[in-house]
């Protein structure tokens, strides 16, 4: 009896901050199994057996972004039931270690993943979002989905508690460059969309005087016109690292596109 493959209707994505990699790999890969495409930031300087020790782990394919210099690095894996043949799976760095971008056509529809790891010291990230908007690539055709930990937040009263007023400052730092970013690639964060004054955190700190500062440096972005899309957003704890990862369900059924036809990215 012939057998078809059923098609997918949703994907469901994390996107996690593993502070390091290359020491836990077993126990980051076990924990985020159940995931079709997994966005990784801070994995840090792997080397070319670290990748293969992954690729032979994972049911899927795992794609890092090694940086030019300095130990910043994105990855993105895939699970091989979400596309079954790997030349339909595109992968291109934006900015070396910093921003990395996967797409692909599932159910008819063209899917942009991008991943984002800020930079950890703020005073970058004016220059990488500039880049990033400069560097990335979108057609009309395409929705995106994007993720990372962005080291930065966009309001300062619902994203950020007990931050000195220099650490406020440096939390700040390329806002309105994120935000230009947003709007060239016509997309919305899902959290703030549903949730317009909730306060919620993925990331704390300890501080000198013992207080503990917390920020919503993690997030996930849609098309504005795809919220809907998104049947579900959660966070979700992880033992591997301090930062709340964050899950979505993306809905892939084949939908109407309303982006606007005389935009474009190159």
């Amino acid at each position: 009896m012939a057998h078809t493959h059923k098609q997918k209707d949703k994907l469901i994505l994390l996107s996690i901050n593993t502070r390091g990699f290359k020491t836990k790999i077993l126990e980051i890969l076990n924990a985020i199994s159940s995931y079709d495409i997994v966005l990784l930031q801070e994995l840090n300087i792997l080397e070319e057996k670290d990748i293969k020790y992954v690729k032979s782990l994972y049911d899927g394919n795992f794609y890092y972004n090694k940086p030019l210099e300095g130990t910043r690095s994105t990855g993105i894996l895939i699970r091989s039931n979400v596309v079954k043949q790997t030349d339909e799976l595109h992968h291109r760095i934006i900015v070396p270690g910093q921003a990395n971008q996967l797409f692909f056509k599932i159910n008819s529809l063209q899917l942009t993943f991008i991943n984002i790891y800020g930079c950890p010291d703020h005073d970058g990230n004016i220059l990488l979002f500039k880049r990033i908007t400069e560097n990335i690539h979108i057609t009309n055709e395409s929705d995106i989905i994007m993720g990372g930990d962005f080291n930065t937040v966009i309001d300062s009263e619902l994203d950020q508690i007990d931050y000195s007023h220099r650490g406020l400052e440096k939390l700040l730092k390329g806002k309105f460059e994120f935000i230009t970013l947003m709007q060239n690639l016509q997309i919305a964060e899902i959290f703030r969309t549903l949730n317009p004054s909730e306060k919620a955190f993925t990331y704390l700190a300890s501080k000198d005087d013992g207080k503990i500062s917390k920020s919503r440096l993690d997030r996930i972005y849609v098309n504005d016109y795809q919220v809907s899309s998104v049947k579900k957003h959660s966070f979700i704890p992880f033992a591997f690292t301090n930062h709340i990862g964050i899950v979505i369900q993306y809905g892939i059924c084949q939908n109407v596109h309303y982006r606007s036809s005389h935009w474009k990215l190159n």
